[in-house]
């Protein structure tokens, strides 16, 4: 079993298909993540509604949310009401940004479905699947 393990390693790391995992998986979490929800949202969102649907640390979420008000792709404002909650909004900036990633990643998935049949990516989301769920 080591020595198949050894070669399925080998030939997942030949072929590197974790660089454009990655740039996915980066789009798709951290202040993408955040925008995408402010964006959704209709209502008032707080720093903790943030931590909390995100499911991610009030420090990381605090972190997060300076880089994106210093782009200028989010605003924060204090609550008259509790000076320890801060309410999170989306900039005109901050739409604009996350409608060019989104159109980036659908030009990617397009590119993908020109050699990559959808049954195939399909599979591949179900086995990919399978694999996280295994080693979690």
């Amino acid at each position: 079993m080591k020595e198949l393990a050894k070669k399925v390693v080998k030939k997942i790391m030949d072929i590197n298909p974790f660089d454009f995992l990655d740039n996915f998986s980066k789009k798709s979490q951290g202040m993408n993540s955040i925008l995408s929800y402010l964006s959704e949202k209709q209502d008032v969102v707080t720093a903790g509604d943030l931590a909390i649907k995100l499911n991610v640390s009030t420090a990381r979420i605090a972190v997060l949310l300076r880089k994106l008000e210093k782009q200028k792709l989010i605003e924060k404002t204090i609550s008259p009401f509790d000076g320890r909650v801060t309410f999170v909004s989306i900039t005109s900036a901050g739409q604009k940004y996350l409608n060019d990633e989104i159109e980036e990643s659908i030009t990617i998935m397009k590119k993908i479905l020109e050699k990559v049949d959808i049954n195939e990516i399909n599979e591949f989301i179900r086995i990919a699947n399978k694999i996280k769920k295994s080693i979690n």
